[in-house]
């Protein structure tokens, strides 16, 4: 989307001034970060809380815990690591302590240290299960001044309670060593680095049906709050997507604005109040697992009123439903999200378009639907209500079915091009892209003017 500037038009506002309705005040970015692998001796920068926090006096719900059975013993001591895993992890399903870093070698003084804390801090996070499997073909044994250990690559795959659908799968490097009392755990070490809820803190969480908001040092009330707007906007979503999703989401509110930074791997976050997040991995048995979540911004969610929080919760979670699909152009998956999220605000066109519209109204229409650079520019309001403009369009001009038609069929095109998107315009609307251009320009006059 290509405006020309006008001098005197103004930049685009964030969050850290007073919240309105409309323009950048809701706006709420998607982005996929990695989620490869675990550091699984966790920890992170988060100490011991303090025993009257509420995160402290969380407890772990009543769940399952297994282990996975894939090595054979010809490498090396695997059955004896996974017996020792498979304790490890229903320990931690169980609220026992001692016995989950009982797993630990009392010699590695460091790492039961920040075991203990991991323990601390996970066992709040409402887990529904916690696995681990060994592959076995990464065996690669160290002799050291006679003492024998073995290296393992460690997929960890856990669910959150309601959510069994939603796998995470991580991975790290298990050092073991045998030692009077068995094998024990000498060394973690992450494949990957990113960071989880417990990395940054103890854990509290409140559950209903598939909603989970998983907070550090948040009150219960906080999100408990959270829990019920992301409930009721799953409905809304489903009034529009009515595609196969979870109809559910686990919700991650982190300390400050900088912890939801680290937990979505998201530059300049402090001007969004909220992001939809997800990853996919390949679990030890060859299959491809699929997760999504969305992190709260607390300082940005806390300048909002209610209705700017329920339509970010909309968006957020239309990006979680349609997570499953292919790529598609960003005019498109931001539009849809804005336009399930804005749909029944009760808000006219031009309230929550003021930036565009004030364009329009001086003569500044786009010459074009808006692209990946311009939701990183200072024209970043304009592209996001270009894009819901351009849902909407759809919508009115169409049917709300062509607009799911418009989305899936631009997902399952091998590139987000201009021409791949004049094909699915043609088959789904019988327009060409310049035609549709052309169309959405006059419908941004009429509403804006």
């Amino acid at each position: 989307m290509r405006c020309r500037r006008r001098e005197g038009s103004r930049s685009a506002p964030t969050l850290a001034h007073p919240v309105r309705l409309g323009g950048a005040a809701v706006r709420a970015v998607a982005v996929t970060v990695s989620m490869a692998g675990l550091v699984a001796c966790g920890g992170g920068n988060g100490g011991p809380a303090d025993a009257s926090s509420p995160s402290h006096r969380a407890t772990l719900p009543s769940a399952t815990a297994t282990l996975s059975s894939s090595a054979s013993s010809t490498h090396g001591p695997a059955s004896d690591v996974r017996k020792l895993l498979a304790a490890r992890s229903k320990a931690l399903m169980r609220a026992d302590r001692p016995g989950f870093v009982g797993a630990i070698d009392k010699s590695a003084t460091a790492l039961l240290a920040d075991q203990r804390t991991f323990y601390d801090n996970v066992r709040g996070a409402s887990l529904a299960s916690w696995t681990y499997t060994i592959d076995p073909k990464s065996a690669h044994r160290h002799d050291t001044k006679g003492a024998e250990s073995w290296d393992y690559v460690v997929y960890t795959t856990y669910t959150f309670a309601g959510l069994p659908g939603q796998r995470a799968v991580v991975s790290h490097q298990v050092q073991v060593a045998e030692r009077t009392n068995g094998w024990r755990i000498t060394a973690i070490t992450p494949k990957d680095t990113h960071t989880e809820p417990w990395d940054l803190g103890r854990t509290l969480s409140v559950r209903s049906g598939r909603v989970v908001v998983v907070g550090v040092d948040r009150s219960r009330e906080e999100l408990a709050k959270i829990r019920d707007q992301a409930a009721a906007a799953i409905p809304r979503v489903d009034d529009v997507w009515r595609g196969d999703w979870a109809r559910g989401v686990v919700v991650v509110v982190p300390p400050d604005t900088s912890g939801a930074g680290e937990l979505t791997g998201t530059e300049n976050i402090a001007s969004l109040a909220a992001v939809a997040t997800g990853g996919s991995a390949v679990d030890a048995s060859g299959a491809m697992q699929r997760w999504e979540r969305v992190v709260v911004n607390p300082t940005a969610w806390q300048k909002m009123d209610s209705t700017g929080r329920e339509v970010v919760l909309a968006h957020e979670l239309t990006h979680v439903a349609t997570g499953s699909l292919g790529a598609v152009p960003i005019w498109v998956s931001e539009g849809m999200a804005d336009y399930v999220g804005w749909k029944d605000s009760g808000l006219s066109t031009r309230r929550i378009a003021q930036e565009l519209g004030a364009e329009v109204r001086r003569g500044d229409l786009p010459d074009d639907l808006p692209v990946e650079a311009d939701f990183r520019g200072e024209w970043v309001d304009q592209a996001y209500e270009a894009a819901w403009l351009a849902a909407r369009y759809i919508a009115f001009r169409y049917g709300e079915d062509k607009l799911l038609a418009v989305y899936r069929g631009m997902a399952d095109q091998p590139s987000t091009s201009k021409a791949d998107q004049d094909r699915v315009l043609r088959s789904t609307l019988k327009v060409s892209r310049s035609a549709f251009l052309h169309g959405w320009r006059s419908y941004l006059q009429a509403r804006l003017h």
